[in-house]
């Protein structure tokens, strides 16, 4: 009977192990924001925070960094977006074990947490594990990892380079050594 017990307890403790890391990345979202930059200000009644100057924000697993940046908050303190600009402003993200890291950059990015929604606007480029978007605007889904680029006013082309599966699974081991 104690040995049965001990043998649950020694599971659920490698279970958890294996789980804990997994549950990281989905709660990104949760985690405290860190933004360094050379200069800010913050408007609390507008709620409105400026930041310029080698500006890196970071939030667990996610990276964003620009020229400058501007954090609005809604009446209800919840931050509804982050528009970072620069040359390029640029993005990294780890959405799932096991996966590629995500990179983005474009001249300007916005973020919006509640719609775990990405914006890269203007000489865009997305880079997946090697697979590559590049256009006018580029938006990406933080949930489920979609990646879409409409046509523009500026009727901008895009282009797309897909690694066959030999190749995707070689750059995924390369950038995890």
């Amino acid at each position: 009977m104690f040995i049965n017990r001990l043998r649950i307890k020694f599971f659920w403790v490698i279970g958890c192990a294996f789980v804990l890391p997994l549950s990281a990345l989905v709660s990104d979202n949760t985690l405290p924001i860190k933004v360094s930059s050379e200069s800010a200000s913050l408007d609390l009644k507008q709620g409105v925070a400026m930041y310029s100057g080698h500006v890196k924000v970071v939030q667990g697993n996610r990276l964003l960094q620009g020229d400058t940046l501007t954090i609005q908050r809604g009446s209800d303190g919840q931050i509804y977006s982050f528009v970072a600009m620069g040359h390029p402003a640029t993005t990294q993200d780890l959405p799932n074990i096991g996966s590629s890291i995500v990179h983005g950059q474009a001249q300007m990015i916005y973020y919006y947490p509640g719609r775990a929604l990405v914006e890269y606007v203007n000489q865009a480029h997305f880079d997946q594990g090697g697979n590559i978007f590049e256009g006018d605007l580029i938006t990406y889904n933080l949930n489920t990892q979609v990646v879409s680029s409409p046509k523009t006013a500026r009727d901008q082309r895009v282009t797309t380079i897909i690694l066959p599966a030999y190749n995707q699974q070689k750059q995924n081991k390369e950038s995890h050594s």
